[in-house]
């Protein structure tokens, strides 16, 4: 599988490829609702169950059409390891009825602006956590598919970005800003080839 780099935050996973049709108003009215739903707890870390997670999780990302499948708390100090004090928080969703293409590249930014405030505000033992998008169950029904998207972030890359009145294109582009492992887009085929992202990408990367 072919990687292109392009500039140092944004990473693009090459090959071919809807509308939620939410306009800023709308996604930033459930934001509000989404993350007003969970309560935030005073222990450092998540808890490192997936069961546990989802009922965190699920409230949040339920009103973009998508559940919780499965996560992981793990140690990136030397390496990637499980752990129950671990810095980085794995999160994995997956659509659960129709969910475009588009849908995909939009779910960059709203899912991303729902989760990312609430994760760091809560746990304050964590200093990077990603979410991944995961194929539509009837397109890749395995128990851990390869992710259609990821964005992994630390926290001061998180807290750096004005998430409430955000948009993809300058989430895209303060990721650019941020570069490298501080905050990365992953894109795979064929999302890579929607009409959407690949303006964006030609916007923000002119040739």
């Amino acid at each position: 599988m072919k990687v292109l780099l392009l500039g140092a935050g944004l990473l693009v996973l090459i090959a071919a490829c809807g509308s939620s049709g939410k306009d800023l108003a709308e996604v930033s009215e459930e934001l509000a609702e989404a993350t007003a739903t969970p309560t935030a707890t005073a222990e450092p870390y998540p808890p490192n169950d997936s069961a546990a997670l989802a009922e965190i999780i699920d409230p949040i990302v339920e009103p973009y059409g998508l559940r919780f499948t499965y996560g992981s708390l793990n140690d990136t100090s030397d390496g990637y390891e499980p752990s129950d004090t671990g810095n980085h928080l794995a999160l994995y969703v997956e659509p659960t009825g129709e969910y475009s293409d588009e849908d995909y590249i939009n779910g960059l930014f709203t899912i991303s602006a729902a989760v990312t405030p609430y994760v760091f505000e809560t746990w304050e033992g964590l200093t990077s956590y990603d979410i991944c998008q995961e194929p539509r169950p009837a397109d890749d029904d395995s128990p851990t598919p390869p992710p259609a998207t990821q964005v992994n972030i630390e926290r001061a890359a998180a807290e750096s970005y004005d998430w409430a009145n955000g948009d993809l294109e300058s989430m895209l582009v303060h990721a650019e800003a941020v570069g490298g492992e501080a905050f990365s887009v992953v894109v795979a085929p064929p999302f890579n080839s929607v009409p959407l992202f690949i303006e964006l990408v030609e916007k923000i990367f002119p040739s």
